[in-house]
């Protein structure tokens, strides 16, 4: 998930028009957005499958974009 999660975050990062701007983090914080919701979308779907509820779900997520939000943004 963590390596998705950073893929998403170099993509945005190469292919940012705000780059060199005081703007230039929202284009990560969206990416970032971005594959939250699909992650959580895409786990709460299967979520029988993997044995998980949505709020286990929701902080497994959460914890992993909080992580890569820390490690390429100063917060």
């Amino acid at each position: 998930m963590e390596e998705t999660f950073e893929k998403a975050v170099r993509d945005a990062f190469k292919n940012n028009p705000m780059k060199g701007t005081p703007l230039e983090g929202m284009m990560i914080y969206s990416a970032i957005g971005t594959t939250t919701g699909s992650f959580k979308d895409s786990l709460k779907a299967d979520r029988i499958k993997i044995g998980l509820m949505e709020n286990e779900i929701d902080e497994l997520v959460d914890e992993v974009s909080t992580k890569i939000i820390n490690k390429y943004l100063e917060l």
